[in-house]
């Protein structure tokens, strides 16, 4: 009767053999239907899967043209940071000499130096292109592969046999199964949480990905308004965002001046400390070692490429260079051209996305080697306003041994004090 009435609206049931198999019964309860006119090229094909009661049906369709697998791959050129690669750039770095930096101009020492580098960086480390599979369960292991391969060999045999015995042992394995593999799961999220350079992102990750909230991947070009004008070619919306971001930071920049020549008393003044001038101390190769050495490990690069892994594996080797290029920049002022280049990403802040003025600017450096002059930098700048005390005490940000935490607690106290002591608390 089924087939009558299908029949009749030119449509055929694809599926003619049990989808539902247990000791007492068979039954097709499952089923795909399609009009006749595809019968040629569809077919179905039963999978026992082992995750319900119910096998898995698969509909298989043979196309014409040729349909491209490369969505279940992603091929792209990657760069090998292995052991041996590492120790091959390390031997590389111990045998120059560096006779070109030393005597090169200071404008010039840091692109001698850079170009060296990038020399033996793609000796060592050759991009190759590479073709993965692409795996939304990364937890599953080969081991776990094989043991659902048992799995679905004991299921096929437990439906020839029909014995209590081989369905008890079934059972148990299956159990065992299902254990070991949310014991990898959860093994697989901690340790990607533990590892994390930020934490509170992995996880929004993971509880994303969990729910089926995906990421968008389409990149659609950002539209901008302006003088009743509206632009959307990606090169004009690029120059739009650098002369405003350019702009923001002059405006900001006469702002702070103007601030810091108020007619108050200046804490920079000369009354304030005895000796109030600045110079940079001498840095040694041993200070670089330890300011490379304070980087956290990561995989990722910046433009240069050069993460910050390998950067510490031959810390011993670039010590010495190193200091050597931040003491002429430190002594005559000038800082490389290299590093002033900087990747600049609008984000958005609120409000209407084609208005300029609503985006910040986020500036990604273009060198790891650019953190190193950073940190040197930072430490001897802290070090002089600490030793003057040239900083406030209500100062937390930025500051060793203090945090936003503990600015909240320091407010937090203040005011349980002056509640405690019948006064009246305002916070602004």
């Amino acid at each position: 009767m089924l087939r009558n009435m299908l029949a009749s609206q030119n449509m055929e049931y694809l599926i003619n053999f049990p989808t539902r198999v247990t000791n007492n019964s068979t039954t097709a309860i499952d089923n795909f239907l399609i009009q006749k006119s595809y019968l040629e090229i569809i077919s179905v094909e039963g999978i026992i899967t082992c995750l319900s009661d119910h096998d898995g049906q698969m509909l298989k369709i043979s196309c014409q043209d040729h349909i491209s697998n490369n969505n279940k791959f992603t091929i792209s050129d990657q760069r090998s940071f292995s052991a041996e690669n590492v120790a091959l750039f390390s031997q590389l770095l111990s045998k120059e000499l560096w006779f070109d930096v030393y005597f090169s101009p200071v404008e010039e020492k840091y692109k001698s130096f850079n170009n060296l580098l990038k020399y033996y960086f793609e000796i060592a480390f050759p991009k190759k292109t590479v073709k993965r599979k692409l795996s939304n369960n990364s937890w599953i292991t080969n081991t776990l592969k094989e043991e659902k391969s048992q799995l679905i060999e004991l299921s096929k045999q437990a439906r020839i046999k029909k014995c209590g015995e081989t369905d008890q042992k079934l059972k148990e394995n299956f159990s065992n199964y299902k254990k070991k593999l949310n014991e990898s799961k959860r093994m697989f999220y901690d340790n990607k949480i533990l590892n994390s350079v930020n934490i509170s992102k992995s996880v929004w990750e993971i509880i994303n990905k969990e729910v089926g909230n995906k990421k968008s991947n389409c990149n659609n070009n950002l539209i901008i308004n302006k003088d009743d004008q509206t632009f959307s070619n990606p090169k004009d919306v690029c120059n739009m965002f650098n002369n405003y971001f350019v702009i923001v930071v002059k405006l900001t920049g006469q702002f702070s001046s103007q601030q810091a020549c108020d007619n108050g008393e200046n804490i920079f003044s000369f009354k304030n400390f005895n000796n109030p001038l600045f110079s940079f101390n001498f840095v040694t190769a041993k200070e670089v070692a330890l300011v490379k050495s304070s980087l956290k490990n990561k995989y990722s690069s910046r433009m240069d490429e050069l993460p910050v892994t390998v950067l510490k594996a031959v810390k011993h080797q670039l010590c010495q260079i190193l200091a050597h290029l931040i003491n002429s920049s430190l002594i005559s002022g000038i800082f490389p051209n290299e590093l002033k280049i900087a990747k600049v990403i609008p984000i958005h802040k609120k409000d209407n996305k084609k208005d300029i003025s609503n985006y910040r600017q986020v500036f990604i450096l273009p060198s790891t080697i650019s953190k190193v002059y950073e940190k040197i930098v930072h430490s001897q700048l802290m070090g002089f306003l600490e030793k003057h005390n040239l900083l406030d005490d209500i100062q937390h940000g930025f500051r060793k041994g203090r945090s936003v935490i503990s600015a909240a607690v320091e407010f937090l106290e203040s005011i349980i004090e002056s509640v405690d002591k019948g006064e009246l608390s305002l916070g602004v």
